[in-house]
């Protein structure tokens, strides 16, 4: 399988951070037709100037919450997944 290049041509953006390992990743995308929707891995995708911009505001192992809407729980991306299984 050919690699692409890091780039404002690759389908990630210019900026891509792994979630918890699990191959989750919040990144970039030109298409921002497809923000806010799951169209992919269950990465959560950004444009790209705002994905640039959280990128210079985070650090390796930071934790990350995913908020599906205001008052609602959601997912405690600085836990191992459940289906991961135990340690």
């Amino acid at each position: 399988m050919p690699t692409i290049a890091p780039g404002p041509n690759n389908p990630l953006g210019t900026r891509a951070m792994h979630i918890n390992g699990g191959g989750v990743l919040i990144h970039g995308t030109g298409n921002s037709g497809s923000i806010g929707y799951s169209v992919s891995h269950g990465c959560i995708r950004m444009r790209i100037p705002e994905v640039e911009a959280l990128f210079e505001q985070c650090y390796v192992g930071m934790p990350v919450y995913i908020i599906k809407q205001a008052g609602k729980p959601g997912f405690d991306c600085s836990r191992r997944p459940f289906w991961w299984g135990a340690e």
